[in-house]
């Protein structure tokens, strides 16, 4: 009991934030869950509400000077395709899309984020600055090669949740205290010459520990000479051997910022 009156205090506490941010929320009947609408930035932005988590993301998104993601994406120069790797419920993506009106890419491996993807496109379709032609989804992993991903889960189903288990198609059989769902993954590389989309100029990979095999399977992106910026998740095990990778392209790390347990989030340019 003390716990649900805990999390019923904070749920208030941040509808209250909301509020006073002159943000709004409301039952949606049509997909069955509640929304919250706020202007970012002069951007108006509305999303699915499935936790207290994304209501505190919501309203620290603009205002978090610690946030180096959004202080990137509010600022991109010369966007013309955004690809966001791991977007859970988009909303950076989303984002970009209102304030540049460019192409946007969502990837993610979850089904609940998926199924917020998806809505959000839909309570968005009205926007003046928003259209949903410019927003394609992916639902499925981005890896070193092609091949059949096995997604294990021992986490709630909800967008954003992390540290779910990626295996391949060799893998051993499923432990019983978790979820699975077998999906196709790519490369980066594959991904683009098979779906015919602009190149990304600029990307955001949010992989929880996968990012080596993620950028190991982009090597002909990097290279392009289009693709400007990219800003990546890392920790200490796998900063070294991305590094190495990225100044092997001609990036350079320009700013780096706290994201959570001891993780960090680092922003590469090309200048070569």
């Amino acid at each position: 009991m003390i716990r649900f009156l805990r999390e019923i205090y904070y749920l208030i506490k941040q509808i209250y934030i909301l509020l006073k941010k002159k943000g709004s929320i409301s039952y949606n009947g049509d997909i069955g869950c509640f929304v919250v609408k706020r202007v970012i930035k002069n951007e108006l932005l509305i999303l699915p509400l499935k936790s207290r988590k994304v209501l505190t993301r919501f309203n620290l998104f603009d205002s978090n000077t610690k946030d180096i993601v959004f202080r990137w994406i509010d600022s991109l120069k010369s966007c013309k395709c955004f690809l966001d790797i791991g977007s859970a419920n988009g909303m950076e993506g989303f984002y970009v899309s209102s304030k540049y009106n460019v192409k946007v890419i969502l990837s993610d491996i979850f089904i609940p984020s998926l199924d917020d993807l998806i809505k959000t496109v839909y309570l968005n379709r009205k926007n003046d600055n928003f259209s949903s032609e410019k927003i394609d989804i992916f639902f499925g992993g981005f890896s070193n090669k092609d091949s059949i991903m096995l997604v294990e889960s021992s986490r709630p189903p909800k967008s954003g949740y992390t540290q779910n288990l990626l295996s391949n198609s060799n893998s051993s059989k499923k432990k019983l205290d978790k979820s699975s769902l077998w999906l196709y993954s790519f490369t980066v590389d594959s991904f683009i010459k098979k779906t015919k989309n602009l190149e990304p100029s600029h990307i955001k990979i949010d992989v929880d520990g996968f990012e080596v095999k993620v950028v190991e399977g982009m090597k002909k992106t990097l290279s392009m000479p289009s693709t400007k910026e990219i800003m990546i998740e890392l920790n200490d095990k796998t900063f070294n051997k991305i590094n190495k990778i990225f100044s092997k392209n001609g990036f350079k790390e320009i700013s780096r910022g706290l994201h959570q347990n001891g993780n960090f989030d680092v922003l590469y340019k090309k200048f070569n």
